[in-house]
């Protein structure tokens, strides 16, 4: 990707734009770890080709309870022994012993050019690696299980401010009203992803002319280009917040809201 010195008029709107961010940000009091993870760094090139759309600006922050995950992960620490229990072992271990006696036939018959033999041991090798497969598969599940249940919860926040961002998913999403009377989106109420907990989202979009619609199983919010535009202001405004409901709503209601108005000017 081709990039060129920005124009004074671009910067300055992203320097408003991480500024407005910022204000936001500092808004939230609590005394969880916090981090930018993206954003806040102003370039001085832009890339060739931006110029056909909206500018798109994303600033993301992380708050953590550094304090409840460090005690989450000692309990998973110590607990991990038990978690893989004998059993799953001694299946594995009986498995492999299986396929090797197959391997090793599977090879004898190979060499005796017996190509029928080959055809059934290997047939015989897909039963035992999906029959194993259900084994495995119940062995993950208690795991995960486990896992979950040690796991911190309502131990993060994660906010994105996504600036002229025009659509987004809302299948199976939740509505409702902020105490400030913002319109939200909420999508998930938390769940294990794999070894992570993942908190639901909150979803609060700003700017004129958003609407929803549904093709089959899909349902999206979002908002028309506009014909005519400037770089420099926002047409919409996407606010995520990644982290247990009360919590973003809280986060939510802290937002010097007047702020964002400056970007639509």
């Amino acid at each position: 990707m081709k990039a060129v010195p920005q124009p004074r008029p671009k910067k300055n709107f992203k320097q408003l734009f991480v500024n407005v961010c910022q204000k936001a940000i500092d808004s939230y009091k609590t005394d969880w770890e916090g981090k930018k993870i993206s954003g806040f760094k102003i370039s001085d090139r832009v890339i060739v080709g931006n110029e056909k759309q909206p500018m798109s600006l994303t600033c993301a922050f992380r708050w953590s309870d550094t304090k409840a995950i460090e005690a989450s992960n000692a309990k998973l620490h110590a607990a991990m022994p038990q978690m893989m229990n004998e059993q799953m072992v001694q299946d594995g271990e009986q498995f492999g012993k299986k396929m090797e006696k197959i391997a090793a036939e599977m090879g004898a018959a190979a060499e005796a050019g017996d190509f029928e033999k080959m055809k059934e041991l290997q047939l015989v090798a897909e039963k035992m690696g999906k029959e194993q497969e259900k084994v495995f598969s119940a062995h993950e599940n208690s795991f995960y299980q486990k896992v979950g249940e040690l796991t911190a919860k309502d131990a993060y926040l994660e906010v994105r401010f996504l600036a002229n961002n025009f659509g987004f998913d809302i299948t199976n999403a939740k509505s409702g009203k902020l105490a400030t009377g913002q319109f939200f989106y909420r999508t998930g109420n938390g769940e294990m992803q794999g070894e992570k907990w993942v908190e639901g989202t909150t979803i609060v979009p700003l700017g004129k002319g958003w609407q929803k619609d549904t093709d089959e199983d899909y349902t999206s919010f979002s908002l028309t280009y506009p014909d005519n535009f400037k770089h420099t202001r926002a047409y919409s405004l996407v606010i995520k917040v990644e982290g247990e409901q009360k919590r973003a709503n809280e986060f939510l209601e802290s937002l010097p809201w007047s702020e964002f108005e400056k970007l639509f000017k």
